[in-house]
């Protein structure tokens, strides 16, 4: 009975299930301590919140992340040093429909310091600082959104190829940890260094587009600006690189709204190209 249980049973099981529920608010926030996988700042790899959170019904948390720039949004290959970048990540059950979402990310440099600042979150985020000079976007509490956004300056020139590690947790909403479904291991990003000149979008052969919505269970729109008239291809393909969808379209110049349908495939995220005249685009797109 609980009434013939030791005191400090008792208080242990008291402080457990607070600091279960806190965790909602922010693991960085709570406990001063990054759960992305990643190298720590002393010595080791951080946790992961899928060592906690885990049993649940939700499958492995699908991960989509974009970077804005102002001009495309997308994932890209390099960053230019000193731009800030409004970076997205989204969170996605394999299966069933979760009560919350929770995320964490930082971005690193080779040497496993601090890379750029990390700033301006939107609602339902916030910016974590801890000690080891690490800084996290994370949750703020508990999200019935699955999209996470908020801002990144790339660090200065010479700074060499960073990475972001990003994790994403579905939860139930019981206040503990079992029954939700946390990342297994990070999802990791490296980009390289690219040039700090941003040059127009006509020179380097980069459409200008949006893609929304995005996460879509269905429809998705790709709106394009056009210098070109002409033939230009839309494709989507898997991850591995296989092309699930193509169409030839023509199109004239100016502005289009391209329907992506991804109703018949299932959940995850796919890669939306299109190209032609000289031009291209590729965007991340998640089926939820």
């Amino acid at each position: 009975m609980v009434k013939n249980l030791p005191f400090y049973l008792i208080l242990t099981c008291l402080l457990s299930v607070t600091v279960l529920s806190g965790y909602s608010s922010g693991a960085a926030a709570t406990t001063g301590r990054g759960y992305t996988g990643a190298p720590s700042a002393g010595s080791g790899t951080e946790g992961l919140c899928g060592n906690c959170h885990n049993g649940g019904p939700y499958g492995t948390p699908g991960l989509n992340v974009t970077f804005d720039d102002g001009q495309a949004s997308e994932l890209p290959e390099a960053y230019r040093p000193g731009q800030t970048y409004t970076v997205s990540v989204a969170v996605t059950p394999a299966t069933g429909e979760p009560v919350g979402y929770g995320f964490q990310a930082q971005f690193l440099d080779a040497d496993n310091q601090r890379a750029g600042e990390l700033l301006n979150p939107a609602a339902g985020v916030q910016i974590t600082g801890t000690d080891g000079d690490r800084s996290y976007a994370e949750q703020n509490r508990r999200s019935p959104d699955s999209t996470f956004t908020f801002e990144w300056t790339a660090p200065a020139a010479g700074s060499g190829p960073v990475r972001l590690y990003v994790v994403g947790n579905s939860v139930n909403g019981s206040g503990g940890t079992s029954g939700d479904n946390g990342s297994p291991a990070p999802e990791i990003i490296t980009l390289s260094e690219g040039s700090t000149t941003s040059l127009p979008n006509r020179e380097v052969g980069l459409i200008p587009f949006t893609l929304a919505p995005n996460p879509t269970s269905d429809l998705s729109t790709l709106t394009v600006d056009l210098e070109r008239a002409g033939e230009y291809t839309l494709s989507v393909y898997n991850v591995v690189g296989r092309v699930l969808q193509q169409d030839l379209v023509n199109l004239t110049g100016g502005r289009h709204a391209l329907p992506v349908d991804v109703s018949e495939l299932r959940r995850g995220v796919y890669l939306v190209k299109l190209e032609g005249n000289g031009a291209h685009l590729s965007a991340r797109l998640m089926r939820r």
